[in-house]
């Protein structure tokens, strides 16, 4: 249940979408009261977030999320890519990638392994068509299924492949 769009509520507010690591970030720095309310997709009803396993230190249902993290292109670890808020468009990520091999990729927070696509595309298209090829194929291939993990809240690491 931790995959997913979360929502919650404080002072009667709703907010979110966002991921369920996000949630934790917010419970586990005070943002987020286990009084307050939380919901996500095939939950049903609305839940105290206290009732949500793994959503506050101490409760070790899930597994906490990593705690270097790299959201998008700013600071933190450099393996780990979090989910941006609003998330970037998959489509869009293939089709950059369409134009420039690996360009989608370093939209994402992909930086070094877009590079090095873009690097493989262009250099193997030079010199075989069918090498450069299939370095594209692959790169619009995987930006988009790199951002569909992210627009569902999943992080990823700067290596991950479809």
């Amino acid at each position: 249940m931790a995959e997913g769009q979360w929502y919650y509520t404080q002072n009667g507010q709703q907010t979110g979408p966002i991921s369920f690591y996000q949630l934790q970030q917010l419970a586990n720095t005070g943002g987020l009261k286990s009084s307050d309310y939380v919901w996500t997709d095939g939950q049903g009803d609305w839940k105290p977030a206290g009732e949500i396993a793994g959503l506050f230190a101490g409760n070790t249902s899930v597994p906490p999320p990593p705690t270097a993290v790299q959201h998008g292109n700013q600071g933190g670890s450099q393996d780990l890519v979090m989910p941006n808020d609003p998330p970037r468009d998959p489509t869009l990520m293939a089709i950059l990638s369409a134009v420039v091999p690996g360009l989608g990729q370093m939209i994402l927070g992909q930086t070094v392994k877009g590079i090095v696509l873009c690097v493989l595309g262009t250099g193997l298209g030079a010199t075989t068509c069918i090498g450069g090829l299939v370095v594209w194929i692959v790169a619009i291939i995987d930006a988009h299924q790199i951002g569909m993990k992210l627009k569902n809240g999943q992080p990823v690491k700067q290596w991950d492949f479809f």
